[in-house]
């Protein structure tokens, strides 16, 4: 089955439950997250 969002890449800069989630969410179904600390 392919991955809905294949190809997509997403710049990840939250600091909060919601935002790693849905990041990590992102990545199992094809994108490539970009995760920026500061």
């Amino acid at each position: 089955m392919p991955k809905i969002f294949n190809g997509l890449r997403i710049l990840d800069c939250s600091q909060f439950i919601s935002g790693p989630w849905t990041t990590t969410f992102f990545a199992e179904q094809g994108a490539e997250v970009i995760k920026v600390e500061f």
